[in-house]
């Protein structure tokens, strides 16, 4: 996304002169988090927002040899925008389902508080003023607590235990113990291929079998790792040492 400042918001007072540059990918695993994206309206703003809207951004130099004025202008996308921009490109949007300003004026502060979109700044033009918004990331992704490995260990630790009294499983204490300790050491090494899986994500990720597929990367990746096949084994011969 771009960070330039366009012909239309130029002189735009930012509400933050320290704002963090937007990042390509965000994991969400709180659950408060979660929820807030979870909305069609709210995933229709996102989209609008990743999308853009044309501005141009123009330049002006001066030419010592032919003693001109030179104006150079580059049309590129906006990602930041105000309220009316939104409902004029979700009303000109075919498959997209037109937005209202109660509408929006309703989901962004939601949206602000879960940290999905920011208030970039103010334009201010005489007694008017115009608020831009922009979002935090260029692609969301529900992940649950994947991306927290000292939250994650313990959980993978808990729903493992638990989900293992659904099996009939023919295993001793240390058997248990030692499958357990497998397992998160597995998930977290599997976690550590993240940054190259990252890499291939192009837009928000919020479905189950999307994140199914994008965990499914993960394990791909993991598995050219020899430290993770021998995991893998080792988990595989406390399971079925009978077999």
């Amino acid at each position: 996304m771009s960070e330039y400042e366009t012909d239309t918001i130029k002189g735009i007072d930012l509400v933050n002169e320290d704002h963090k540059p937007v990042k390509r990918v965000e994991f969400l695993h709180r659950e408060d988090r979660v929820c807030a994206l979870h909305h069609p309206a709210r995933l229709r703003i996102l989209q609008i927002l990743k999308e853009g809207i044309d501005d141009t951004v123009t330049t002006e130099s001066f030419d010592d040899t032919t003693r001109e004025r030179l104006i150079r202008q580059v049309i590129l996308k906006r990602h930041t925008l105000s309220v009316n921009e939104i409902i004029k490109i979700s009303n000109e949007t075919e498959d997209l389902e037109p937005l209202t300003k109660n509408q929006i004026y309703y989901h962004l502060p939601e949206m602000i508080k879960a940290g999905l979109v920011e208030l970039y700044g103010v334009l201010r033009k005489g007694k008017r003023t115009t608020d831009f918004y922009r979002r935090t990331a260029e692609n969301f992704v529900t992940f649950g607590l994947h991306y927290e490995p000292k939250r994650y260990r313990d959980a993978v630790r808990k729903e493992t235990k638990k989900s293992l009294s659904l099996f009939k499983l023919n295993l001793s204490d240390s058997e248990r113990q030692k499958f357990l300790d497998l397992a998160v050491q597995s998930e977290v090494m599997k976690l550590e291929g993240a940054k190259a899986v990252e890499n291939l994500v192009s837009d928000d990720i919020t479905d189950s079998k999307a994140v199914e597929m994008l965990d499914w990367f993960l394990w791909v990746y993991a598995t050219g790792r020899e430290e993770y096949m021998q995991l893998l084994n080792q988990v595989r011969e406390i399971i079925f040492k009978t077999q």
